[in-house]
C-alpha cells in the first residue's frame, strides 16, 4: 500500500492478508475498472496513473495471477512522465524482473 492507493485496492490488500483471495481479486478488479476510466479520462494526472499500476500490480500478485507486462507497461509511462514518486522505482525494478523472469 502506498499513500493515496485506492480504497479498493486497500479492501484487496486487507482480504489477501485474510486469505480471501477471491474477496482480494473482486476488490482489485473494481479498483481497476475506475482506475483504468480515471486515467484515461486525464492522461497528465499523475495519481490516476499511479493508481492504474497500483491496480494492475494488486491483480498481478495474487496467486495464479497474471498481467505483469501490463503493469511494467503502466510503470514505464509512469516513469517517462515523472510520475513516479521515488519509492515506486522499487516497483519498477520488481516488475522488470518479472517479466524478464517469464511471469504472466
Amino acid at each position: 500500500a502506498y499513500p493515496g492507493e485506492p480504497a479498493d485496492a486497500l479492501s484487496g490488500d486487507a482480504a489477501l492478508r485474510a486469505g480471501d483471495t477471491t474477496a482480494a481479486r473482486g476488490a482489485y478488479g473494481e479498483s481497476l475498472e475506475i482506475s483504468k476510466r480515471l486515467a484515461a479520462a486525464d492522461p497528465a494526472d499523475g495519481q490516476a496513473q499511479r493508481d492504474l499500476w497500483a491496480s494492475l500490480w494488486g491483480l498481478a500478485n495474487l496467486p495464479g495471477g497474471t498481467g505483469w507486462p501490463a503493469v511494467l507497461a503502466q510503470l514505464e509511462l509512469c516513469s517517462a512522465r515523472g510520475f513516479l514518486h521515488p519509492g515506486d522505482e522499487a516497483f519498477l525494478d520488481i516488475a522488470r524482473n518479472r517479466v524478464a523472469g517469464g511471469a504472466a
